[in-house]
């Protein structure tokens, strides 16, 4: 399997058009603080994992004390993002829910680009990516959110021609020999 195969799974993936409504809906951004959007996305992850999230849980994942998670979480509570009870269950609220979503999946598909597209190792793809999804602009999201609906909407064949010139740049430090003005000529295949 091809490492840009993730491209057209993920441009397939309906999450895509998602991302914009959800992060519409992260128009909070200027109200919540990076550590606040961290923990709504904990929640959201700990809630897949387990049947139950406590706030012992939280602090184990944001690694901090219970007490400040709990904090945290009084915070999160007073602005309607989260329901819990003192040093117990911990459940997002619907709006709660769609702000950590907008903000794990945003996430989730700025690691897989880093990754898969511009070939970042993992862990640096991780750091990265949590650290984007919470300083980028609205503008700069609408756009990166355009990028991929127009990669999308080009043909596979363009695509992978893109594609494989961008890496056997990123390799070289320049365009193929193989790549002239009218086009690809004799390039190698991405394997589907």
């Amino acid at each position: 399997m091809t490492k840009y195969k993730f491209l057209y799974t993920m441009l397939e993936d309906t999450n895509i058009v998602i991302v914009a409504k959800l992060l519409d809906e992260h128009v909070m951004r200027g109200q919540l603080s990076q550590k606040a959007e961290d923990y709504l996305e904990a929640i959201l992850v700990l809630g897949q994992e387990k049947e139950v999230v406590r706030v012992s849980d939280i602090s184990r994942k944001m690694t901090v004390s219970k007490p400040t998670a709990h904090s945290t979480l009084h915070v999160l509570e007073r602005k309607g993002l989260v329901e819990h009870e003192k040093y117990g269950l911990v459940k997002l609220t619907p709006k709660g829910k769609r702000v950590a979503e907008g903000v794990y999946t945003f996430h989730r598909l700025l690691k897989e680009f880093l990754v898969n597209i511009l070939g970042v190792q993992q862990d640096i793809a991780e750091r990265d990516a949590c650290n984007m999804e919470h300083q980028i602009s609205h503008v700069t999201h609408e756009r990166f959110a355009k990028f991929l609906q127009f990669i999308r909407a080009c043909p596979y064949k363009r695509n992978s021609d893109l594609l494989t010139t961008f890496m056997y740049f990123i390799e070289h430090g320049r365009r193929p020999s193989w790549h002239t003005n009218d086009g690809p000529a004799t390039r190698p295949k991405l394997q589907k």
